[in-house]
């Protein structure tokens, strides 16, 4: 029992089996690219703490202005810590518009290094400088 009428319906659907391959190939190679030159960089709300992550979402700088000298170092710690997370989200977002742009976000590959993303980097929660009394000195 044959799936082709005859040899040249085989052949052909080789070939567009072989030319879906290579495009998905070519739009995953083209993905990794974009993704591995992404950074992402996020301050807090007053502008006195910003981090950089590059696409592994570690942190590649931390700036922290005059003001910070005045806080307590758990203060410190917390606004580092949140700012880096909306960093790395931020970093989720971008890696979803390059997924979106190459592979499509809901082709498999899309989906699977979206849902590592997504996973390792949720949505940091509301600014916690917000809900906190002030603690600065």
């Amino acid at each position: 029992m044959s799936y082709f009428p005859d040899l040249d319906s085989a052949e052909q659907w080789a070939s567009d089996w072989e030319a879906r391959a290579r495009e998905q190939l070519f739009q995953a190679k083209e993905m990794a690219t974009r993704v591995s030159d992404l950074k992402a960089t996020a301050e807090n709300r007053d502008r006195t703490v910003s981090v950089t992550v590059e696409s592994n979402g570690v942190p590649t700088a931390i700036k922290l202005s005059e003001a910070v000298s005045q806080w307590y170092p758990e203060r410190i710690a917390n606004e580092i810590l949140a700012t880096m997370a909306k960093a790395q989200a931020m970093l989720t977002a971008a890696v979803t518009q390059v997924a979106e742009e190459t592979v499509g976000a809901e082709s498999e590959t899309g989906r699977a290094i979206l849902d590592t993303y997504h996973n390792r980097f949720p949505a940091p929660p509301e600014d916690p400088s917000d809900q906190r009394e002030d603690r600065s000195r």
